[in-house]
């Protein structure tokens, strides 16, 4: 039986229907410079390696941090636990537990230690965290932000200037494993990086006041 044709009302609803501009996808507002205060949020910082350091801050301070070796899966699992529920529950406050992004180091070369970026985002996954919570930087950006070193500094200046900087983060007059001296370092660059910011709910970000520090 053929389908009646449409009556007027019909046929002007269709026109206004076809008239009507597509809405714009919304935006989410986004971070373009470091935050004046860390934000909300419990960072896990991770310097990838067959031996990685790593350190968790909530809240911009320094919770813990270590070297661990990366084929070790269940201490890996351990340190991300600690960071996307333990940290993450007892930095929390009324609006529920503060949200984990994950810092991985990017490597420089590809000589560098490719296999242990794969296991600690699996393991991040494992934990039930999104992809998108992952953050990538590379080794020259947190460098050149953090400590102020220029692409040429030397190899014993960059190991000097993150030793400096990590003592001074944990409180020790003692020396750090390299490994987790960058951790910790990545972590301070970390609590208040623009590409941190981006990724959280917008909740957690509180005052978006900007600095050029």
């Amino acid at each position: 039986m053929p389908m009646p044709p449409p009556s007027p009302l019909e046929l002007s609803a269709i026109a206004k229907r076809l008239k009507r501009k597509p809405r714009a996808p919304s935006k989410r507002p986004q971070v373009t410079s470091p935050a004046f205060r860390p934000w909300r949020c419990v960072v896990l910082a991770v310097d990838p390696g067959e031996s990685s350091g790593w350190a968790i801050y909530a809240h911009g301070k320094l919770c813990t941090f270590g070297t661990v070796d990366v084929f070790d899966h269940v201490e890996v699992a351990r340190i991300v636990r600690a960071a996307v529920v333990t940290m993450a529950e007892l930095a929390g406050g009324v609006d529920g537990p503060l949200p984990a992004v994950l810092v991985l180091e990017r490597p420089w070369s590809a000589r560098m230690f490719g296999a242990s970026r794969p296991l600690w985002r699996k393991a991040w996954e494992r934990a039930g965290m999104s992809e998108r919570r992952i953050v990538r930087v590379y080794p020259q950006s947190w460098r050149a932000a953090l400590l102020g070193l220029s692409r040429g500094t030397k190899q014993k200046g960059i190991r000097d200037a993150e030793q400096r900087r990590a003592r001074a983060i944990a409180g020790v007059s003692t020396p750090i494993q390299h490994d987790a001296a960058a951790a910790l370092c990545i972590g301070a660059w970390s609590v208040r990086a623009a590409a941190v910011g981006n990724v959280i709910p917008i909740r957690f970000r509180g005052e978006l006041q900007e600095t050029g520090t």
